[in-house]
């Protein structure tokens, strides 16, 4: 799936789908980019539809310098009715990323989180995103 939108300003967007997943109860959840052509930048969403196709939730990482985009999703229970089941979601991130306040969600890609970089390197590397079936983020993990 993609879409492209023209803004008031000329700049034009796309959204795509990368990997969707489905609960029990019918919804969807989506991963995927949003770029802007203007700056070459790629921005990772999460979102959740509900059998109707009716958006609950659209989530975005809070900030970064680089790009990240979503790759992979897939859904875990823990078998408890009323316990939260998770969404897990794969992709790759450039520069740094922010997916929220929960302790270890600010990453840095290329060289070890605790070593200096040049910022403007675009060294690729992996995360994990683990999130609950409200949006919310609660772990995230750099592989590589």
């Amino acid at each position: 799936v993609r879409t492209v939108e023209a803004g008031a300003d000329t700049l034009e967007t796309f959204h795509q789908a990368n990997g969707v997943t489905t609960d029990r109860w019918g919804a969807a959840y989506v991963t995927g980019e949003k770029a802007e052509e203007a700056t070459g930048r790629r921005r990772m969403f999460v979102q959740k539809v509900n059998a109707a196709g009716t958006v609950i939730w659209d989530y975005s990482p809070a900030g970064g310098t680089g790009s990240q985009v979503g790759q992979g999703i897939a859904m875990a229970s823990s078998g408890a009715a009323l316990h939260p089941h998770f969404v897990y979601i794969t992709g790759w991130f450039t520069k740094t990323v922010s997916f929220g306040a929960c302790s270890g969600c600010s990453l840095r890609a290329g060289a070890s989180q605790d070593q200096d970089q040049d910022q403007d390197k675009e060294d690729k590397d992996v995360f994990v995103l683990r999130m609950d079936d409200h949006g919310r983020v609660v772990s995230a993990l750099k592989v590589g």
